[in-house]
């Protein structure tokens, strides 16, 4: 079996963890990224959720992702 999902109430830090991905994010794909979001259930104030930061980027042009992919991480 694998690990429990556990859904925790929700945290007004997610949106902090979310800026600090955001501000990360830009740094790396700097003029490449077009939007950044924060997606997903962690998003919706007042729901629970996994705390899994979900997020959404827009780019200009999609071979321009696989230069960036080992600058991000993963986890």
């Amino acid at each position: 079996m694998g690990k429990p999902i556990i859904i925790e109430d929700y945290n007004p830090n997610w949106i902090v963890k979310f800026e600090e991905e955001k501000r990360h994010l830009r740094a790396i794909m700097k003029d490449k990224a077009i939007a950044i979001a924060h997606v997903g259930s962690t998003s919706v104030k007042g729901l629970g959720a996994k705390e899994i930061i979900d997020i959404m980027m827009g780019i200009q042009h999609l071979k321009d992702v696989e230069k960036f992919m080992s600058l991000t991480t993963y986890g």
